[in-house]
């Protein structure tokens, strides 16, 4: 709105479901009654006015107060970090319920102890899309509200990855875009990509503009920037890459080296057993290296906070598994009846299943 014009456009839900074509027809008119909403914009010389009504799905009539606030804390911390670029370069005056929201940079932008803090490049073989690379201070430099305003509602693990401008304005704030893992030792890495409108197709921006997937030739682009920018991490604290033996786990499968590398756990049940037959010995070794120079990548680098094991193996198929594995401890590894329960209990994948290990005979 400005001064000489008062627009007003809408979406009603109730109508566009009735509608046979399925289309988000936009509807011209105020809706009677509303003046007195409208009463604080037209005190303004221009600016935008959003109104939400009739929230059934999101506010039901039993939720206290609390949750109520906690949703406004949620869509104050979206607004607050979607447009932080219109509010700090543009004076953009954003409010919610008459507050006003202020900017929150993911990016602490100038903090004099940031690890790394890149200009802005042009991505090769890109359609003008640029990046930059953010490494975040050691978090126990910060203070209490910096600490806060990079946690956001959702928490720093939640928060690390790519971010995707659309002409200044946030799509995706913190995703590795199917390229990684979420690490906690991660949050402190960020990544600023800024792409146009005229690039939606690419990066198969949806209708809410609220997703993005990144583009097949740059993908390998993207990744390397990312592990340079966790390798800046562990020069500043080379601590933070090991890992002591004492978590790898007698049941697990695979286990990971003091170099980062993935060893596979000859004392794991099914395969000590075989590894104790001389005649095959030599050729399953061979085997079990040859796996080890191929680690499970697609499961390590998955853009999930945690594999989904229990998933993979369905019951039916686990049962047989189950009971062959029993009977090779017993047999084959001499354990007592109540010792292979006690070591199915936390071995992969059955220890995702203790019901069918209870029901094993003793």
């Amino acid at each position: 709105m400005n001064k000489n014009d008062f627009n007003c456009l809408r979406w009603d839900l109730d109508e566009l479901s009735n509608r046979s074509d399925g289309a988000w027809v936009l509807l011209r008119g105020c809706i009677s009654g509303d003046e007195d909403k409208q009463k604080q914009l037209k005190k303004q010389r221009q600016g935008t006015l959003v109104v939400w009504d009739k929230l059934d799905k999101l506010f039901s009539t039993d939720m206290s107060e609390q949750r109520l606030f906690e949703i406004l804390d949620v869509l104050e911390d979206h607004l607050s970090m979607v447009f932080h670029l219109f509010i700090e370069e543009d004076g953009l005056n954003l409010t919610l319920n008459g507050k006003r929201i202020k900017a929150r940079d993911p990016f602490l932008t100038g903090h004099p102890a940031k690890i790394f803090d890149s200009s802005s490049q042009k991505l090769p073989f890109a359609q003008g899309e640029r990046l930059n690379v953010h490494v975040l201070p050691d978090f126990e430099q910060l203070d209490e509200s910096e600490i806060k305003s990079l946690e956001g509602t959702k928490g720093l693990l939640a928060q690390q990855g790519f971010y995707i401008y659309r002409n200044r304005r946030i799509l995706v704030a913190g995703d590795w875009l199917g390229l990684f893992r979420r690490d906690p030792k991660n949050n402190a890495v960020r990544i600023k990509v800024e792409i146009t409108s005229s690039q939606d197709d690419t990066w198969q921006i949806d209708i809410l503009k609220s997703k993005a997937t990144a583009p097949p030739h740059l993908r390998g682009i993207l990744s390397t920037y990312a592990k340079n920018a966790i390798q800046r991490l562990d020069v500043v604290n080379p601590k933070r890459i090991r890992r002591s033996q004492s978590e790898n786990k007698e049941g697990d499968l695979w286990h990971i080296k003091e170099n980062g590398d993935f060893k596979i756990n000859r004392l794991y049940p099914v395969i000590s057993v075989l590894l104790d037959n001389s005649d095959i010995k030599k050729e399953l070794e061979v085997c079990l290296r040859l796996l080890e120079g191929n680690p499970p990548v697609r499961e390590i680098w998955a853009d999930d906070p945690e594999p989904k094991r229990h998933s993979e193996y369905e019951q039916e198929r686990l049962i047989p598994m189950l009971q062959t594995v029993y009977q090779q401890m017993i047999t084959g590894m001499n354990m007592s009846k109540n010792e292979a329960i006690r070591r199915l209990k936390i071995t992969e994948p059955f220890k995702y299943h203790i019901n069918l290990i209870d029901e094993l005979e003793l």
